[in-house]
């Protein structure tokens, strides 16, 4: 038997930047993704001090600002894949969303169907999935 303890977790619920002092939530999109916060400890005879804690928060405009020209930029994985996927639908190499949406309906509507079956044979039942078998009482 699991035996449990209340536990609390602290979410982040705003930040405001160190430099300008604009302050962010969560309901801020974009910026709430894009903020920078860093935080790290010093050791021995650091720049920073012996044994200090840094911080510092960023809105994304102050990081541009500040840090801008150093800032190193990559495409990530999924905006790549969305670009070759209007790449391919701009020249034609791709299948209507109707045909490919049909398709997907019926492969996961006969995979239901199957997961229905096997639970019915092992005397469940799914309601909801049509064609799928019913409990017998």
């Amino acid at each position: 038997m699991l035996e449990y303890h209340d536990k609390v977790v602290q979410d982040v619920a705003a930040c405001t930047c160190d430099r300008c002092q604009r302050r962010m939530t969560p309901e801020d999109h974009p910026d709430w993704e894009e903020k920078l916060s860093v935080a790290f400890s010093t050791g021995y005879d650091s720049i920073f001090g012996d044994r200090n804690e840094v911080e510092i928060d960023l809105c994304p405009q102050c990081v541009k600002e500040t840090l801008g020209a150093w800032l190193r930029f990559s495409q990530s994985d999924w905006a790549a894949a969305i670009e070759r996927g209007v790449t391919d639908s701009d020249a034609g190499r791709g299948k209507p969303a109707d045909e490919v949406f049909d398709r997907l309906d019926a492969k996961y509507s006969d995979a239901a169907r199957a997961a229905a079956q096997r639970l019915a044979d092992l005397g469940g039942s799914q309601p909801g999935i049509k064609g799928a078998p019913r409990k017998r009482r």
